[in-house]
C-alpha cells in the first residue's frame, strides 16, 4: 500500500473488493445506477471499479459482475436480501460495465486501455499532452469530457492525478451551471435568458423583506376545471441577472408574488399555465412556474402594458388543462398500485411525468410487461375508474402517516412533516384510525403533494400505449386518460374493421392489403395489448397468400420460404444460398442468387440446388442445366429459363474476367436481372 505500491496492484484489488461489496448490497435493496441521485453514485463507484480492473490488472471484461456470485454466497448467509435475486444483480452490473467500456473505447486510449479502433487521437490525450506536472487541466475541458464523451468528473480528476495533474472544480462547475441555464432557458423559452434563484438571488429576497409565497391556494379548486382567481401583490421581478423594478412587452422574467394559485413543477407534475393581470390592463403570460426555497416564480412575458413591483395582480391558472394534468396524475397513482398487483411486490416507481397529454412511470421490472399483463393492468386501472372511486388528500404527521398498510412512497425522496397523503377507495381518516388493515392492500395510498382529481370517474377512460425498457431493470409504461383514451379506442375499433374485412377477403389482392393494415398499425397509437393481437391475426392471414413475386427488392429468409413452399407443392427440386449475406434462390435446380449490397450479380457457382447432382454450376455457353427441370437457351447475350413449372427467370448473361468474379481465372458468366419468378 501507500508509496509501496507503485504498480497499484494491491490498490486495485482493494477497490474491486470493496466496491463489488457496496454495489451488490445496494442493488440488492433497489437502488439502480443512474444518471442522477443515489444511481449516480453508484455508477461513479462501479466504473472506477472497472477501470482499476483494465488499468492496473488488465482484467477481462465481465470480471466485476462474475464477482457477484462470491459476495453472495460469503454473505447471503448473514443478509438473506443478497439471495432474492442474484441474476438480476448480475446483469444490471454486466450491461452497466458494457455500456463503459463501450463509452471509454470509443471515446478516448487512456493510459494503459486498450486501444479502439477509432480514428483519431484521444481527448484526454490531446488535453493533457501540452500540461506539465503539477499544471491544471481546464474547467471548460473537464466538461467537455462529461458532456461529450459521457466522462464523469470523478474519472477525470483520477486520470489527472495519475499524470501529476490536478482539475479547475470551480471552472467544470461553471461550465455545468452555464449548460444548466441554456437548457433551462430552452424549456422556457426564453432565447437564452434562464430564471434561476439561486441561493445568493433567495438570499437577497429574504434579506430584502421578502416573505415566503403562500401557494396553499393552488388546492382550492375543483377538478371538472373550474377555480377562483387569486389576488396578489408583486413582492419581486427577476430578469434572470439582477432584481428590476419593471418588465414590458417581449421581455422574459421572472414574477414572485406573495400569494399563488399556481402549482410549480415538482414530483413529476408539470407546472400551471396562465396569466396575471393588472388593474391597468397589464397582463403577463405565465408559461412556467419553478419554486426556489420558499418562493414561487412565476416565469413568462408580458404581453400588454408592463408589470411593476408592488402593483396587485390577478393571477388566473388555465384550470381546463389542470384539470387534464389531474386526470393523468391520479391514473398513475391507480397505475402503479396496478403494476404492483399484477407483476408482484418487486414493482417500485423510478420516475414518473405528467402533463396534460399524457403520464408516463418507470419502474422496476425485470422482463418487457407482455400483452396480457397489459391488458390486466389497464384493466384494475380501467376498473377504479367506472367505479368511481373518490379520491381523498389530507395533511397528516410523517410518523402517523408512515403507519398505514401499503402506503407507497418513492425511495430515497425526502418528504415534508406533515406529509399531504392521497388515497384512491378510502378516506384519510379511515386510513389513520385503522392503519393496519388488510383491506388497505387493494387500493392506491402514497405521498403526494400534487393536484387530483375529486373522483376517479373524471379521469373517464385509461389505456396503455407504450411498453418499453429505458434501461436494465427498468421499464416504462406511457398512458393516456380521457379524450386521448378515447381516441385510442376509436383506432382500435377502426383497426378491428380493417382485420375483418381481410379475414373475408379472396385471396387475390390479399397481399397488398396485409402490408397496408401492417403499416397502418405500426403508425397508429393503440393500446400495447391490443397491437400484440392484431399483429398475431395479421401473422394467421398471411399464411392465406400465395408465395410472391420476389422481386430483388425482396430478399430474405421469409422470400426463400415462400418460394420453396411454391415450387415443393409443384414436385420441383428448391435450394437456397449457403452464403448469409447473399439472397439466393433456386428455380428447379438452376440456382441464381444475388448480393445485397453493390451491383445486382448472380453468380452460379456460388450456389447449389439442395440433393441435385446436375451440372447446373458448370454451365457454359447455351448448354443445357439438365435434370432440374429448367432449360436455357438463346442468343445475343439473353437466356431465358424456364423453370419446371414453378416460374421463370430472364437473366442478361454478362462475360467477366475470373480474377473479376473472384473465380481464379477464366471467363465465367454472372446474372443480372430484374425479377426472379419463383
Amino acid at each position: 500500500m501507500g508509496d509501496a505500491d507503485v504498480s497499484r496492484i494491491d490498490m486495485a484489488y482493494r477497490v474491486i473488493s470493496d466496491h463489488v461489496r457496496t454495489l451488490t448490497f445496494a442493488l440488492a435493496d433497489g437502488a439502480v445506477p443512474s444518471n442522477e441521485g443515489r444511481g449516480y453514485v453508484l455508477r461513479r463507484i462501479l466504473r472506477r471499479a472497472v477501470r482499476y480492473g483494465r488499468q492496473f490488472l488488465q482484467a477481462k471484461p465481465g470480471i466485476f459482475n462474475a464477482l457477484v456470485p462470491l459476495v453472495v454466497k460469503r454473505m447471503g448467509v448473514f443478509f438473506s436480501e443478497l439471495n432474492a435475486n442474484p441474476a438480476g444483480i448480475i446483469a444490471t452490473l454486466k450491461e452497466e460495465e458494457d455500456t463503459f467500456l463501450r463509452t471509454l473505447d470509443n471515446g478516448f486510449s487512456p493510459l494503459s486501455f486498450s486501444r479502439s479502433h477509432v480514428a483519431g487521437i484521444a481527448r484526454f490525450d490531446k488535453i493533457s499532452a501540452g500540461l506539465v506536472k503539477g499544471a491544471v487541466v481546464a474547467g471548460a475541458d473537464a466538461f467537455l469530457l462529461y458532456d461529450t464523451y459521457g466522462f464523469p468528473l470523478d474519472l477525470t480528476q483520477i486520470m489527472a492525478e495519475e499524470r501529476g495533474l490536478s482539475v479547475d472544480l470551480k471552472g467544470y462547475e461553471d461550465a455545468m451551471a452555464a449548460q444548466r441555464e441554456r437548457s433551462r432557458a430552452a424549456g422556457q423559452g426564453g432565447a437564452g435568458v434562464a430564471i434561476v434563484l439561486e441561493a445568493e438571488q433567495t438570499d437577497h429576497l429574504a434579506k430584502a423583506g421578502v416573505l415566503p409565497t403562500d401557494d396553499s391556494f393552488k388546492y382550492d379548486w375543483v377538478s371538472t376545471g373550474a377555480g377562483a382567481a387569486v389576488v396578489a401583490s408583486v413582492e419581486a421581478i427577476f430578469d434572470g441577472k439582477n432584481f428590476v423594478n419593471a418588465a414590458t412587452p417581449g421581455q422574459v422574467v421572472g414574477v414572485v408574488l406573495n400569494k399563488t394559485s399556481f402549482y410549480a413543477e415538482a414530483g413529476g407534475q408539470v407546472a400551471d399555465v396562465g396569466s396575471l393581470s393588472a388593474g391597468d390592463g397589464s397582463s403577463f403570460a405565465v408559461t412556467d412556474v419553478q419554486k426556489f426555497g420558499p418562493f414561487v416564480v412565476h416565469v413568462g412575458s408580458v404581453m400588454a402594458g408592463r408589470i411593476t413591483t408592488g402593483v396587485e395582480v390577478t393571477a388566473a391558472v388555465d384550470f381546463a388543462r389542470r384539470a387534464d394534468i389531474a386526470k393523468n396524475h391520479t391514473a398513475t397513482h391507480v397505475l402503479n398500485f396496478a403494476l404492483r398487483k399484477v407483476l408482484g411486490g418487486g414493482v417500485d416507481q423510478r420516475g414518473s411525468l405528467v402533463n396534460a397529454e399524457k403520464l408516463r412511470f418507470d419502474f422496476s421490472h425485470n422482463a418487457p410487461v407482455k400483452g396480457d399483463e397489459a391488458k390486466r393492468v389497464e384493466d384494475i386501472v380501467v376498473g377504479v375508474i367506472a367505479a368511481g372511486a373518490k379520491v381523498h388528500r389530507k395533511d397528516v404527521a410523517l410518523a402517523e402517516a408512515k403507519r398505514i398498510n401499503n402506503l407507497r412512497a418513492v425511495f430515497g425522496e425526502v418528504y415534508p412533516d406533515p406529509v399531504r397523503v392521497v388515497s384512491v377507495g378510502a378516506s384519510v381518516e379511515e386510513l389513520l384510525a385503522n392503519p393496519d388493515a388488510e383491506a388497505w392492500g387493494g387500493l392506491s395510498i402514497e405521498f403526494c403533494g400534487g393536484t387530483h382529481l375529486d373522483d376517479a370517474s373524471e379521469a373517464e377512460d385509461f389505456v396503455v400505449v407504450v411498453e418499453e425498457g429505458i434501461a436494465k431493470g427498468i421499464r416504462r409504461i406511457v398512458g393516456v386518460t380521457g379524450k386521448e383514451a378515447r381516441a385510442v379506442r376509436a383506432n382500435a375499433t377502426a383497426v378491428t374493421a380493417e382485420l375483418e374485412t381481410l379475414a373475408a377477403m379472396a385471396v387475390g389482392g390479399l397481399a397488398e392489403e396485409i402490408v397496408r393494415v401492417s403499416k397502418l398499425i405500426d403508425t397508429t397509437p393503440l393500446p400495447v395489448w391490443f397491437t400484440e393481437a392484431a399483429r398475431a391475426t395479421l401473422h394467421k392471414l398471411k399464411d392465406k397468400v400465395p408465395p410472391p413475386l420476389c422481386t430483388l427488392t425482396l430478399w430474405g429468409r421469409r422470400c426463400w420460404q415462400s418460394c420453396s413452399q411454391r415450387a415443393s407443392q409443384q414436385g420441383a427440386r428448391v435450394g437456397r444460398n449457403r452464403r448469409p449475406s447473399c439472397g439466393g434462390f433456386l428455380c428447379g435446380s438452376g440456382a441464381v442468387g444475388c448480393r445485397r449490397k453493390g451491383p445486382q450479380r448472380c453468380h452460379r457457382r456460388r450456389f447449389e440446388a439442395l440433393g441435385a447432382a446436375d451440372a447446373s454450376d458448370r454451365v457454359r455457353g447455351g448448354q443445357g442445366v439438365g435434370a432440374g427441370g429448367c432449360a436455357e437457351g438463346g442468343v445475343g447475350g439473353r437466356e431465358s429459363l424456364a423453370c419446371g413449372g414453378v416460374g421463370c427467370l430472364r437473366r442478361e448473361r454478362r462475360w467477366q474476367s475470373g480474377s473479376r468474379a473472384g473465380y481464379g481465372g477464366g471467363p465465367r458468366e454472372s446474372w443480372r436481372g430484374a425479377a426472379c419468378c419463383c
